[in-house]
């Protein structure tokens, strides 16, 4: 099972999302992130957080590597619900269905992936 999702996942975000995902991201030890190594970008890594000194000094220029629960933390913290079915036991195929209702509207949306850390990651980009 996928835990975090990729480097090209982030890049699917707008300048923006970005900026929203940093807000809401709460860095702990351990953490993946995605970097400029020595403030250039063309030097980008990625490495496991340790303490808040890698993050601190590139704050504008890195990005969390989410993994599953940071995802359900960050949905759990915005949306009024969200619901994760795990589709599989009602088909053939494997898949994962989300299910989030937004709190000032209660509109409903869904998403379906086969990995749960992908449909996750749907969800997530919604409400950057």
């Amino acid at each position: 099972m996928k835990q975090r999702i990729t480097i090209e996942q982030l890049n699917e975000l707008s300048d923006a999302q970005k900026q929203r995902l940093r807000e809401l991201w709460k860095p702990q030890d351990g953490d993946f992130i995605y970097s400029a190594k020595h403030g250039h970008p063309e030097f980008l890594e990625v490495a496991p957080m340790r303490g808040y000194g890698d993050y601190l000094k590139n704050r504008d220029k890195s990005l969390p590597l989410l993994n599953i629960g940071q995802m359900i933390e960050i949905l759990s913290e915005i949306l009024l619900d969200i619901s994760i079915v795990p589709k599989s036991l009602l088909t053939d195929k494997k898949l994962w269905s989300i299910t989030i209702t937004f709190r000032e509207t209660t509109f409903m949306k869904s998403f379906e992936k086969s990995e749960l850390c992908d449909a996750l990651w749907q969800a997530t980009k919604e409400i950057l």
